[in-house]
C-alpha cells in the first residue's frame, strides 16, 4: 500500500478483513458458496473504508487493487477453475488491501498452494 496506515485504520482493516475471510471460508466449506449477501456489503464497506481513512489516494489504490484481484480471479474463473464467489470475494478483499497487498496475497497464496501440492505428492 502506498498510502499511510494509521493505527486505527490498521485495526479496522484487520478486524474487518479477518471477520470477512472467516465467514467466507466457513460458508464456502459448508455450502460450497460465497454469498453475495457477504461480498456486496464488504465491497461497499471497503470503498467507505478507503474514503474515510485514505481519501482519494486510498480510493485510487483500492480501485487498482480491485481491478487486479477481480481481474486475475475472473480470468481464472473464465478458464473453468474456481467459482464466481471466489472472484467476488477477491474483488471485495482487494479494495480493502490495495494494489501492492493484493499482489502479495496472490503471490503468497500461489506459493502456499504449490507447497501444499508438493507435500501431498511427495
Amino acid at each position: 500500500m502506498d498510502f499511510q496506515l494509521t493505527q486505527l485504520s490498521l485495526y479496522v482493516m484487520a478486524i474487518s478483513v479477518g471477520i470477512f475471510t472467516v465467514i467466507a471460508a466457513i460458508t464456502d466449506f459448508k455450502a460450497r458458496k460465497i454469498y453475495n449477501v457477504l461480498t456486496v456489503p464488504f465491497f461497499v464497506l471497503g470503498i467507505i473504508y478507503q474514503a474515510v481513512f485514505n481519501g482519494w489516494e486510498g480510493l485510487m489504490w483500492g480501485g487498482l487493487g480491485f481491478l487486479t484481484g477481480f481481474g486475475i480471479f475472473f480470468l481464472i474463473f473464465a478458464v473453468g477453475s474456481g467459482a464466481a464467489g471466489d472472484v467476488k470475494m477477491m474483488g471485495a478483499l482487494s479494495i480493502w488491501l490495495g494494489f501492492k497487498a493484493t499482489l502479495a496475497v496472490m503471490i503468497l497464496g500461489t506459493l502456499f498452494v504449490l507447497l501444499g501440492s508438493f507435500l501431498i505428492l511427495f
